[in-house]
């Protein structure tokens, strides 16, 4: 179970990593075209201002590469406000944005839920079950009281058992809302390759081709 739960989570970073990493690429195609498309369209109306008259020796430029400098003049401002349009719409780079601190928050999770800090830390339980102080020796106080904290220890207690594997989901799932609820919403995740989690530790390790090992020793991800 535990290692299970660990599993889909690292799956989860990677998935996360891997759709972040085509969104910037498709960010920088987008950025990269604009700009080169608008350098292009500088330097062939300047040249099209420089070819449509003839030089001092009568030489002309051909009516069918005048037509190729006018069209390309033409268009070429049209594909960048295209680009524009599209950058301004789908947002990649907003979205490998979030998609980085989604997979950042994720991993923060999963390491502090492993060492067990934060709200992962194992006395928690033992401060919630203590913080009504020592049992049977509450002298002076009433049965009705004492019944109250027992139930009020009962409560923490119960609280505190499910605290850091509880935690450890509602954390993953408050992160994966935040995502779906920014820029990503309505748009879906590539899924990763059913071997993706595997290859990476296999990476991680500095051992690529070995096969992986079900001894959670040989898995310091788990």
């Amino acid at each position: 179970m535990e290692r299970t739960r660990l599993i889909e989570a690292w799956e989860r970073i990677l998935e996360f990593k891997s759709n972040a990493d085509a969104q910037l690429r498709l960010s920088n195609t987008i950025h990269y075209t604009i700009m080169i498309a608008s350098l292009l369209t500088s330097l062939l109306s300047v040249a099209y201002e420089q070819v449509t008259h003839c030089d001092e020796d009568g030489f002309c430029l051909p009516p069918r590469w005048l037509a190729v400098f006018k069209w390309s003049v033409s268009l070429l401002p049209l594909l960048s406000a295209f680009l524009l349009s599209c950058d301004s719409r789908f947002s990649p780079h907003t979205k490998w944005a979030e998609l980085a601190i989604a997979a950042s928050a994720v991993e923060t999770e999963v390491y502090q839920y492993r060492t067990r800090v934060n709200e992962y830390a194992p006395q928690l339980k033992k401060h919630a079950l203590l913080e009504e102080g020592p049992s049977g020796k509450q002298n002076g106080k009433s049965a009705g009281s004492k019944q109250e904290t027992a139930k009020k220890r009962r409560g923490a207690g119960a609280e505190a058992s499910v605290t850091r594997r509880g935690t450890f989901s509602k954390n993953l799932e408050e992160v994966h809302n935040r995502l779906m609820n920014g820029d990503m919403t309505g748009g879906s995740l590539t899924p990763l390759r059913p071997d993706a989690f595997w290859e990476f530790q296999r990476k991680l390790m500095n051992q690529p081709g070995q096969a992986h090992q079900e001894d959670s020793a040989s898995e310091p991800l788990l």
